[in-house]
């Protein structure tokens, strides 16, 4: 994508001065680009962001969390009415005048209660009943799904996204 970007902006510049237009990209950058979060910490205040699982630093609540159907859910309830929404979808308003979890600060401070608030209500629940809660709420959180799960999914198929090929020499791929 960012080449892409690079070269769509080159073009333009090209059509617009007549001139031409290097577009360079190392694959470190684009690398470098998915870890914004932690560079943008370090450059702002030096702390050097350490392995934290399936979590990002700055989303509270937020992980990867069981069903009661074995399913999983990845969520993000950071910022202030997200949070709002997920306490609603889960039945629990009480928490936004927890002081715990009040605010995004204290929601940080309190990483584990925070997400085990939301661990307890999606682990009693399946994984069809949390992806329809969240969807009426408007809570960024859906399925984490398996390969055949994506390939089998009822809009991969709608939208032909996956193309059965046979290469020059008879392979199915």
């Amino acid at each position: 994508v960012s080449g892409a970007s690079g070269r769509v902006a080159a073009m333009l510049r090209a059509r617009r001065t007549g001139a031409g237009e290097v577009a360079d990209l190392a694959l470190y950058e684009a690398m470098l680009r998915t870890q914004g979060g932690s560079v943008t910490t370090y450059a702002h205040d030096g702390a050097v962001t350490q392995r934290q699982g399936n979590f990002a630093q700055g989303v509270v609540p937020g992980n990867v969390f069981d069903t009661s159907d074995g399913g999983f859910v990845a969520l993000s309830g950071a910022g202030e009415k997200p949070f709002a929404r997920l306490c609603e979808a889960i039945e629990r308003l009480d928490a936004l005048d927890d002081p715990r979890f009040a605010t995004i600060a204290g929601r940080r401070m309190h990483r584990e209660e925070s997400n085990a608030l939301v661990a307890d209500w999606i682990g009693a629940h399946t994984l069809a009943e949390v992806e329809s809660r969240f969807m009426e709420y408007g809570v960024a959180g859906a399925a984490v799904r398996s390969a055949d799960e994506i390939v089998d999914d009822v809009h991969v198929q709608a939208r032909g996204s996956l193309v059965p090929l046979t290469s020059t020499t008879g392979t199915s791929f």
